[in-house]
């Protein structure tokens, strides 16, 4: 069934911490996470009980040491485990900062 909302209250307040900020939305459906990486930095996308869809949005990027390009977008199976966890990293010699954007099941959240 269809639900409708008041504007005011699909207003969405990040909650950010370290590299990561959380978009999460009044409805039940998805969460947005968003990862900012300076050159050098790495971070570990907490394994979800959901599949994800990432998109790279800004900057030379590299997904568990793959290059990935600005606008791509990666699959990420709701099997990966903390034994073999998802590692997001912009390398040393890079021209600049990078950041994605991580979409997946709301109920799946794990935060840290």
């Amino acid at each position: 069934m269809l639900q409708c909302y008041d504007p005011k209250q699909l207003l969405v307040r990040p909650v950010g911490k370290g590299h990561v900020t959380a978009y999460v939305p009044p409805i039940d459906e998805f969460i947005i996470t968003r990862v900012d990486l300076q050159p050098g930095e790495t971070q570990e996308l907490e394994a979800q009980a959901s599949p994800s869809i990432i998109l790279v949005t800004e900057g030379a990027l590299q997904l568990s040491g793959k290059p990935i390009k600005v606008g791509a977008t990666y699959f990420e199976s709701a099997s990966v485990t903390r034994s073999n966890p998802l590692t997001a990293s912009v390398p040393k010699d890079a021209p600049g900062p990078a950041q994605l954007y991580r979409v997946f099941a709301k109920d799946s959240f794990v935060a840290k």
